[in-house]
């Protein structure tokens, strides 16, 4: 399951767009919560807990969401998903989506 919530997440990232320093921004340019409808673009934290909750449900994706990103995060030696996220351009943000 961990491979599908990346997939998607990853589908998200692409479709709807990259930021940093929020888990999701409206059409707007606002925060919002990666769940949140109005969400136009996402993080990569942010794309996998909007994936999670898409395939399993939300009270289902929080351990999903951990191991999800536990296994993006053993793919360097970056420390954490968000400061890794905020730290690189999209392409390579996507890339490490493709390591896993």
């Amino acid at each position: 399951m961990i491979k599908e919530v990346l997939v998607e997440a990853k589908r998200l990232l692409v479709e709807k767009g990259h930021t940093t320093r929020a888990f999701a921004r409206d059409a707007n340019g606002g925060v919002v919560g990666a769940n949140n409808p109005h969400a136009r673009c996402y993080c990569a934290f942010g794309a996998v807990r909007a994936a999670a909750v898409h395939l399993v449900g939300d009270s289902a994706a929080g351990d999903l969401v951990r191991r999800a990103v536990d296994a993006l995060e053993t793919q360097g030696n970056f420390g954490s998903l968000m400061a890794f996220n905020d730290k690189n351009p999209t392409d390579v943000v996507l890339a490490l989506f493709d390591k896993v």
